[in-house]
């Protein structure tokens, strides 16, 4: 099942944004491990952790439509 052409461009958004808000929360919980403030890295990680990049693109392809055209953008702001 094809996803439409305007779908795909929200989802793509959707995925840019959820992947860079993981870089920074890794970011921030490297600088706060540098800093010695375990409890604040961990927390960052967590948060990371909780990003839906993935699960947004895993209920897709579960639901059998093509990924193709998909993430075509990551990585542009």
């Amino acid at each position: 099942m094809a996803i439409d052409k305007r779908l795909q461009d929200a989802i793509n958004r959707q995925v840019n944004r959820e992947l860079w808000s993981a870089y920074l929360y890794l970011s921030m919980a490297t600088y706060f491990d540098y800093k010695g403030l375990g409890g604040f890295a961990s927390r960052m990680k967590e948060q990371k952790e909780d990003e839906s990049a993935k699960k947004v693109l895993n209920k897709i392809k579960k639901a059998g439509n093509n990924l193709e055209g998909l993430n075509r953008d990551l990585g542009k702001r």
